[in-house]
């Protein structure tokens, strides 16, 4: 599987900020936990997280099937869908947004049955 270049989410030193992974060491070691760190610091995912935000939706519900479609049956497993919602956590926490509420019923189930929701600081 091939990952495109991405528009990537830098800051101020002009480096991508690294995914603090805690008790998912392992999965981002992995060649897919470093692939899925890139894909959802892309320009689309961030523009999808914004807009399922802004409509007090959790953050991945709008992205699944770009995650599906990437990853296919990679990203069923319920440690990688973990390791996916703390990414989506930090890459949140560092533009800006909070977490409003966990364990929020998606609509469309595509993989995750629940994820966060975030909320803009003010």
């Amino acid at each position: 599987m091939y990952i495109y270049p991405y528009q990537f989410r830098w800051h101020k030193e002009n480096t991508m900020l690294p995914f603090n992974a805690g008790p998912f060491t392992d999965q981002s070691k992995t060649e897919l936990g470093k692939k899925l760190w890139i894909f959802l610091n892309t320009k689309e995912a961030l523009a999808c997280f914004d807009t399922t935000t802004f409509l007090s939706r959790p953050a991945l519900e709008g992205f699944q099937p770009q995650l599906l479609g990437e990853f296919g049956s990679e990203v069923w497993s319920d440690r990688c869908k973990q390791t996916v919602g703390r990414m989506v956590r930090q890459i949140m926490e560092n533009r800006g947004y909070t977490l409003d509420r966990s364990g929020v019923r998606t609509k469309a189930k595509v993989i995750f049955t629940s994820a966060a929701r975030y909320k803009k600081l003010a």
